[in-house]
């Protein structure tokens, strides 16, 4: 390093111990300034320790003071039962329709047109030959509904168990003998121009309460079979089991 160098780096030095002294000499100037004015300067405290967690102890409780108010033991709150929301009320049922049909005082017993006094049956004594009269009398009736009643009177007790059963004979059975009783009668459809081809039992007497009736077809068809029973729902008079024309 030149001389040049060293005095400048020198003249550096001497400048900044200059600024130092100068600050220091402030200092100075302003604590004593204050010493003067009876003021002294808190000593800096260290800062104290964290305090331990205190040890858990088993002791017992301390006894309530006898001197202060009662103690009063307060229950916890008890959980309320959850209210079931309201169930809205039933629908009122529909009324129940009545049959229209008149019954006959024993409920067991199903009577439909019973008060068709109008429409008359063959009495208890008549022979089953009156009943297949009067059965090809009621289906070819102008009237279809005195058709149903006439033919409802004639029928037997144990095949008219219910309105359905009616309604199945209307839709059916004697449905389709009023389209095709004429073709068992001669020309003059006279109710009793019929023919008897044979009966099972060949011979019906006082003690035969079922038999089978078979009607001839003109054209050597076979015969339509109508089983006849006395009923005894009706005293015993022979009534309609089953009709097959």
């Amino acid at each position: 390093m030149s001389d040049a160098d060293t005095s400048t780096t020198n003249h550096a030095i001497v400048e900044r111990l200059d600024r130092i002294e100068a600050a220091l000499l402030k200092l100075v100037d302003a604590v004593s300034a204050i010493a003067d004015r009876g003021v002294t300067m808190p000593a800096t405290a260290p800062a104290p320790a964290p305090a331990a967690a205190p040890a858990a102890t088993s002791a017992p409780p301390a006894d309530p003071d006898p001197t202060g108010p009662p103690i009063i033991d307060v229950a916890p709150p008890t959980k309320q039962p959850p209210v079931a929301a309201p169930r809205p009320a039933p629908a009122p049922r529909s009324p129940v329709r009545q049959p229209t049909t008149p019954v006959a005082s024993d409920a067991s017993v199903f009577m439909p047109y019973a008060d068709r006094e109008d429409l008359p049956v063959p009495p208890v004594d008549a022979g089953y030959q009156a009943v297949l009269t009067r059965v090809f009398e009621a289906v070819q009736l102008d009237d279809v509904e005195d058709t149903w009643a006439l033919m409802a009177r004639l029928t037997h007790s144990s095949q008219l168990v219910g309105p359905r059963s009616l309604d199945h004979f209307k839709a059916f059975s004697w449905h389709k003998a009023r389209r095709t009783a004429h073709e068992y009668l001669d020309a003059t459809r006279a109710p009793d121009s019929y023919t008897i081809d044979y009966t099972e039992p060949a011979t019906v007497d006082a003690n035969v309460d079922r038999v089978k009736v078979f009607i001839r077809k003109p054209g050597n068809r076979l015969p339509a079979p109508i089983v006849l029973a006395r009923d005894p729902k009706a005293d015993g008079a022979w009534r309609v089991a089953q009709i097959s024309l």
